[in-house]
């Protein structure tokens, strides 16, 4: 492998809320791009539930929230665990992880504004 490639890991959601996407590549960060694998991790319909009733809450210490977000974390470090188990690599490999926590919504009226959650 050329010396300036890296191998990531790219960990996304979306306001569906409905679970992780998660990729494995190998790049350069400009021109190359090799997909080395990916996978998906649905949440269950309780999770769901528990996420759709944050988009309002803006306290961070409420313990709804930072327990929600304790449970974003895990979710993106399993999934994490299962691509590269998936993947047969040893993670030593991963240079780094792309992860921006779970979208939990984005205001079209106001450029640049949405909310993220996770505490990782």
């Amino acid at each position: 492998m050329p010396h300036d490639l890296l191998t990531a890991i790219g960990l996304i959601t979306g306001t569906s809320m409905d679970g992780i996407d998660a990729a494995l590549v190998r790049t350069d960060g400009k021109s190359h791009l090799e997909p080395l694998e990916a996978c998906t991790m649905a949440y269950d319909r309780d999770f769901r539930n528990r996420l759709r009733r944050l988009p309002g809450r803006t306290d961070r210490c409420h313990p709804e929230v930072s327990g929600i977000e304790r449970a974003l974390a895990d979710h993106h470090a399993m999934l994490a665990e299962m691509l590269i188990d998936k993947a047969r690599i040893d993670r030593r490999e991963v240079d780094v992880v792309g992860f921006h926590g779970q979208t939990i919504f984005h205001d079209f009226s106001r450029p640049g504004k949405s909310c993220h959650r996770t505490d990782w």
